[in-house]
């Protein structure tokens, strides 16, 4: 119990250190900018669009829609047209919550695949500084000749990440409490599975597959879950993402030994 306990306590503090790192090596500074602008760029873009087509997105929605308007007088037709015209409102405000949703979802697609490279980069920054025995940089060739199998661990990761959250939904048929501990499951599946994917960066330039990095992530849960916590605040990824792939790197070093001791510069 004690041990976890530790362990709890210091995915908290990788996530200090890893903001701590952007301080103290000033070469990470560009790879949290650079990205950032990039990113408000296109959330600008996004919504200047989202703006701009609203309309003609909503009356195409309304063309496969029948007629909100009822034709004839009377006092019942003219009560009816009045809650048609109700309902119209609805599933109008309905459409821009579920188009805005939709915007907003592709941009954080987007965004993913714009700071993948920054945050490996970060990633390898940091481990050159910290790391007892850094990753081996691979050539050009090599990269090219490991994408085929990168891309299958990124889908075996991607599939296991949809299906977790999809079995815990089995919890909500459990009578009376099932849905309290689907809700606490859920939460603490995310942040155990945010621990990883922070982590994965470092990871994969050590040549860990699926394989070896799910054995990791299971062989220390509450430092990543603890880890991970941070990231169930709304928006704190998108701005501190790169904080948590500096100290996501320190977490996976300091548990495979291959942390620098001893050296001010390391321990942040």
């Amino acid at each position: 119990m004690f041990k976890v306990v530790v362990a709890a306590s210091s995915g908290w503090s990788y996530v200090r250190q890893g903001f701590k790192a952007f301080g103290q090596f000033p070469e990470l500074r560009p790879l949290v900018v650079l990205p950032l602008v990039v990113n408000f760029s296109v959330l600008l873009l996004l919504l200047s669009f989202f703006s701009w087509k609203f309309n003609d997105l909503f009356d195409w929605m309304l063309a496969i829609l029948p007629e909100f308007e009822l034709a004839g007088e009377g006092f019942l037709i003219g009560l009816l047209n009045v809650f048609l015209l109700g309902l119209f409102y609805i599933f109008k405000a309905f459409a821009w919550l579920l188009l805005l949703i939709m915007t907003i979802l592709c941009f954080f697609l987007m965004a993913a695949v714009i700071n993948a490279p920054f945050h490996d980069l970060i990633a390898e920054r940091v481990e050159r500084r910290c790391a007892i025995r850094p990753a081996e940089e691979q050539t050009l060739g090599q990269l090219l000749a490991s994408t085929p199998r990168l891309m299958f661990n990124e889908l075996k990761k991607a599939v296991f990440f949809l299906l977790v959250p999809l079995l815990l939904l089995v919890l909500n048929l459990v009578p009376g409490f099932g849905s309290l501990v689907y809700v606490v499951a859920v939460n603490v599946t995310t942040a155990w599975i945010q621990g990883y994917v922070y982590t994965d960066f470092a990871m994969v330039r050590h040549g860990y597959g699926f394989r070896e990095g799910l054995r990791f992530a299971l062989g220390n849960p509450a430092a990543l879950i603890s880890f991970g916590v941070p990231t169930l605040v709304p928006f704190f990824v998108f701005f501190c993402s790169p904080a948590l792939v500096a100290g996501g790197t320190l977490l996976f070093l300091d548990r495979t030994g291959n942390l620098r001791r001893g050296d001010e510069e390391a321990q942040l």
